[in-house]
């Protein structure tokens, strides 16, 4: 494991969100070794993901709504075009995503981006610092995002001082200060890079990168996990090709 220190930020602002619902979602440890570099990583799927992408918002969930709705225990309707946040359970995910943008790419009816996960590490009355934490690497979503991907580690730029190099497989460990610590690990499931965020004493944050199949669009779903009797959600980051695609 590597250990390197780094400049996240812990005065972002988030949306309002109470930390007993938090701890909810974070109160059993996941279980199991985790996903592996499963399946071949071709040239033709680097180009898709590598490059640099900037946010839609319009596109995107938006964040507040996304807790709200968590909150609330119901079903958030509305918002971007054709789209809805549902709140996530233990089991089994949101029906499949149509297209972004209308070009080929994502195909719907797939059932569900991800099955449900089980909890991730935390437990009620947890760190309300790591929560917090925890929490804006979900609803703080980068404006620009640097990816260069390989067949043996991704490249993440969430910011020019927030890098991430991950060998897929291996765990990458940062000192946030206060005692916590951010550790992240990427792999490669079922033809996606999936990226695991976890901080010390808060939660984990599952990223799944979906690019089209015309490399314009990057879509990044967002999950929290639930502990299997609700609590957790998944947001949806939507991002279209920069200067360098």
């Amino acid at each position: 494991m590597s250990r390197t220190a780094s400049p996240l930020s812990t005065a972002l602002p988030i949306p309002s969100f109470p930390l007993g619902l938090l701890a909810l979602a974070l109160s059993l440890t996941a279980c199991g070794g985790g996903v592996h570099h499963v399946g071949e990583i071709t040239p033709e799927v680097q180009d898709r993901v590598s490059g640099a992408w900037d946010l839609n918002a319009d596109e995107s969930d938006d964040p507040q709504e996304a807790v709200d709705a968590a909150r609330g225990g119901g079903e958030r309707t509305g918002g971007r075009p054709g789209g809805g946040m549902v709140p996530r359970g233990g089991a089994g995910g949101r029906g499949g995503m149509p297209g972004a943008g209308g070009r080929s790419g994502m195909p719907g009816g797939e059932g569900g981006m991800r099955p449900g996960r089980g909890g991730s590490g935390g437990g009620r009355g947890g760190n309300p610092a790591a929560m917090r934490a925890t929490m804006r690497l979900v609803t703080v979503p980068p404006r620009h995002l640097e990816v260069s991907l390989s067949d043996s580690l991704v490249t993440l730029g969430y910011t020019a001082q927030d890098v991430w190099v991950l060998p897929f497989g291996k765990k990458v460990e940062r000192d946030l200060g206060d005692d916590l610590t951010l550790e992240a690990r990427a792999d490669w499931e079922n033809d996606r890079l999936v990226v695991k965020r976890s901080v010390s004493g808060g939660g984990s944050v599952i990223e799944t990168y979906m690019p089209s199949m015309d490399g314009k669009r990057l879509t990044v779903a967002v999950e929290l996990a639930g502990d299997g009797r609700g609590g957790g959600f998944e947001i949806r980051r939507v991002y279209d090709a920069g200067g360098s695609h």
